[in-house]
């Protein structure tokens, strides 16, 4: 979609055979700069990933995420990870800001500040 010259849009590389088995792969390049990829092996889901890019019209440099976090409305927190579940609940800061918990159905996690 638009500029021809643009990455922007949905790749697929249609099956194709590596010893393994069938695979296929799907890439959804974004306008704001990120990606997802999608994986399936043999027509059941495999893997998939996320990330960020840069196309400077001659060369596309890309950044790996594990997890993508997004917040709000308030304390609302969704944390959509490279591999599992995506995970919706809810975050508290601590007062001196040293460490955050996230808590949803299966309970809670609390990440500290090391540096």
């Amino acid at each position: 979609s638009g500029d021809p010259a643009s990455v922007v849009g949905l790749w697929e590389r249609f099956e194709f055979e590596d010893g393994v088995g069938t695979w296929r792969e799907e890439w959804v390049f974004r306008a704001d700069g990120s990606y997802t990829y999608h994986w399936s092996l043999d027509g059941t889901f495999d893997s998939e990933g996320i990330g960020t890019y840069e196309d400077d019209g001659s060369a596309i440099t890309t950044r790996e995420r594990r997890a993508q976090i997004s917040t709000g409305p308030g304390a609302q927190m969704t944390i959509s990870q490279y591999f599992g579940p995506l995970q919706t609940g809810t975050y508290v800061l601590d007062a001196s800001g040293d460490s955050w918990t996230f808590t949803d159905a299966s309970g809670s996690i609390t990440y500290t500040r090391v540096t």
